[in-house]
């Protein structure tokens, strides 16, 4: 008994035992209730560690029950809620990359399961600075494995076939943490490709980076090569350059300074894509990219190389939009598939899909007749010839074609430079404004 008192006392767990076995009894299972608390400590400890190392700035916990520890002074329920919407995405104990806009706050996130005894809980650390400038003006968009399965599965190419053609490629190219270089013509399917290499990549728990070239103003383009949040300093992300064409000589050679400096391509996956013209397998940014910085090559063949691809594609077009159609459409005339088939398609897949989307919300009945494709197909001719493609070059003139259709050609392109100002067309010409109504009066 005085020891007992004494141990008390001096804040030490003792056990009393009296006489006979009932006293023998109570006193193992108390030291078991006792044991098993400081199982219980010993786990709760080890957890707080790792919460604790990987400690970045704000640090929020859930388990189970719902929220079980936070560093945030305040209450934030908007922060909560968009952590709780990535917790399903969380599988294992693998370390997720996450970037998140919210309030004009860029949001830097980190999340992983943590395990340790009978605890199980997803842990979110995270940084948050002010965007900036928006991200829809910088150009630049971070997206996650998520949000890029669900862009892909939106697009044409889902279902067109393409991604099946490349699979070797793509696993080629996916062996390797080489820089990549995508190449092919305006609306061949760059982006989807891209999002299927990420996607299969072991980066695919880490955002996906996707720097529109032709989008940098001088703000972005200072931000991403002097900001230390820039995502050329960060690691562990794929890095998508679109359209490098657009770029001067001079950004050209600052971005490839940049990445070899700071070691990007080693650090992160950096793929590059540009946009050639017909007939081209690579342009010469392009290939100065591809030699500086030793790049795995992919090209994109065009969809007029491939016509025996737009049966096939019409039909499962079709079956597509019938989901959302008043009416449905069955399939097309024999004549208006070859008319389809013939045609040069300067924009591919992209036009492809816009053009039979419009043909079947304007067929008169069940089936797409060849009198509606040579119709649209005319207009569209003219909109290949002047339109701006990704690297804001016109197109080359089709010069197997009559004087007048080329000199139409010539009249848009002259229009859509001048923002369909027809004095200012005109006089750049050296014609009048009735001359050139009539050489656009007929589209």
């Amino acid at each position: 008994m005085i020891a007992n008192t004494t141990a008390k006392r001096l804040g030490l767990n003792s056990f009393l035992i009296t006489s006979g076995l009932d006293s023998i009894r109570q006193a193992f299972e108390r030291t078991l209730d006792f044991a098993r608390s400081q199982e219980r400590l010993r786990d709760e400890n080890q957890f707080l560690r790792q919460v604790i190392r990987g400690q970045i700035g704000q640090t929020v916990v859930f388990d189970d029950g719902g929220l079980f520890f936070s560093t945030l002074e305040e209450p934030a329920e908007d922060i909560l809620e968009l952590l709780r919407r990535e917790i399903p995405l969380i599988q294992g104990e693998t370390r997720r990359r996450i970037t998140r806009n919210l309030d004009g706050m860029l949001y830097s996130i980190r999340a992983q399961r943590i395990t340790a005894g009978s605890l199980s809980c997803v842990a979110f650390f995270f940084t948050a600075r002010k965007s900036p400038i928006p991200s829809g003006q910088m150009g630049i968009r971070f997206s996650t494995s998520v949000e890029a399965e669900d862009a892909f599965y939106n697009s044409i190419f889902s279902f067109a076939g393409t991604v099946g053609d490349q699979q070797e490629e793509i696993a080629r190219v996916n062996q390797s943490t080489a820089p990549i270089m995508v190449a092919g013509e305006d609306g061949t399917g760059k982006e989807p490709i891209i999002s299927i290499i990420y996607l299969r990549s072991a980066l695919k728990n880490n955002p996906l980076v996707s720097v529109n070239c032709s989008l940098l103003n001088e703000k972005s383009w200072a931000f991403l090569l002097e900001h230390h949040n820039s995502p050329l300093a960060d690691e562990g992300n794929t890095l998508y350059f679109s359209s490098v064409d657009v770029l001067t000589a001079e950004r050209r050679g600052q971005l490839l300074a940049a990445l070899s400096e700071m070691e990007v391509c080693r650090r992160n996956r950096v793929i590059f894509s540009c946009v050639c013209q017909s007939g081209e397998y690579i342009t010469l940014a392009g290939a100065e990219i591809m030699d500086k910085l030793c790049c795995l090559s992919l090209y994109l063949p065009p969809l007029c190389s491939q016509p025996d691809r737009i049966p096939p594609l019409v039909n499962l077009s079709l079956s597509h939009l019938n989901v959302e159609l008043a009416r449905q459409i069955v399939g097309a005339e024999p004549e208006a598939i070859e008319l389809l088939k013939s045609f040069s398609w300067p924009h591919n897949y992209t036009q492809f899909r816009r053009v039979i989307g419009e043909l079947a919300v304007t067929a008169e009945g069940q089936i797409i007749t060849a009198e509606s494709v040579r119709s649209l197909l005319k207009k569209e001719r003219y909109v290949g010839a002047f339109s701006t493609g990704a690297e804001n070059a016109a197109a080359p003139l089709d010069l197997n074609r009559t004087l007048d259709e080329i000199s139409r050609d010539v009249a848009f392109r002259v229009l859509e430079e001048t923002g369909g100002n027809q004095t200012a067309a005109a006089k750049r010409l050296g014609i009048s404004r009735t001359t050139l109504w009539r050489l656009t009066r007929d589209v």
